[in-house]
């Protein structure tokens, strides 16, 4: 058979495999939407009741019962904000507005605020983090990735454990390190780790009012700047995050 041939029987192919994943793609897309309109849609009502809550606090300043739904509110308000962070990443695709920037500078400044909470819990905390590189991307959402990571892993470090932090080269590109000491992620769980709504621990998510979102937020960061995030454990006593950067 001619590459003429092949080629001919190649085209219905290319259309078919299109016309089966459009659906998938349209209802992809309708999903995404819905919960960006969902979440703009709840902000309102959550505001609302949280200012009456606040309001009738002053008046009742010991009422256990107010308490509990401002602290539920909070957590609400904190999901439908990493909802909304999901969704603009997902429709962020214009890295014509991307920039360079100080690589080494931004994740000092995101991980030097980790100072005081390792200082209040404890723990030992490093940071080994190499000047001079320089990224072509959004610098706020590198910031955030980082925040992410380091507040994950002094969450689930153990008491005076060990969180470290580090950026270097790695080949041609750069390679940031975030670890902790404590319990680790056993081989299943590191399968699904970073799917949205996912917790490897649900008690642990529980007590620090996690939803399984954070995680999701950092792969979408990693992703939209053409790099690769993966997660190494022992499924013990050690975690390590490690981003890969063009």
């Amino acid at each position: 058979m001619g590459l003429a041939a092949i080629f001919v029987l190649f085209i219905p192919v290319i259309f078919l495999s299109r016309w089966v994943t459009k659906p998938v793609q349209v209802a992809f897309d309708k999903q995404k939407q819905f919960i960006a309109d969902a979440s703009h849609e709840l902000k309102t009502p959550l505001t609302i009741i949280t200012t009456n809550a606040e309001v009738l606090q002053r008046e009742l300043p010991d009422n256990k019962w107010l308490v509990y739904i401002l602290e539920q509110t909070g957590r609400m308000k904190n999901l439908i904000n990493s909802l909304l962070e999901l969704a603009r990443l997902d429709a962020y695709s214009d890295t014509g507005s991307y920039l360079t920037f100080d690589l080494s500078r931004a994740v000092k400044s995101a991980a030097l605020s980790f100072e005081s909470l390792a200082f209040e819990y404890g723990k030992s905390y490093s940071m080994e983090i190499e000047d001079g590189f320089s990224l072509h991307g959004n610098e706020t959402h590198i910031k955030q990735l980082v925040t992410i990571l380091l507040d994950n892993a002094f969450k689930y470090s153990d008491e005076h454990g060990t969180v470290r932090i580090c950026l270097s080269a790695h080949g041609d590109k750069k390679m940031l390190l975030v670890s902790n000491t404590g319990k680790g992620i056993s081989p299943e769980d590191q399968k699904h780790i970073f799917e949205r709504f996912y917790r490897s621990d649900s008690s642990r998510n529980r007590q620090y009012g996690g939803y399984g979102l954070g995680l999701s937020i950092a792969q979408s960061i990693v992703k939209a700047h053409k790099g690769h995030i993966s997660v190494k454990s022992d499924g013990q006593s050690f975690t390590e995050f490690v981003v890969i950067l063009p």
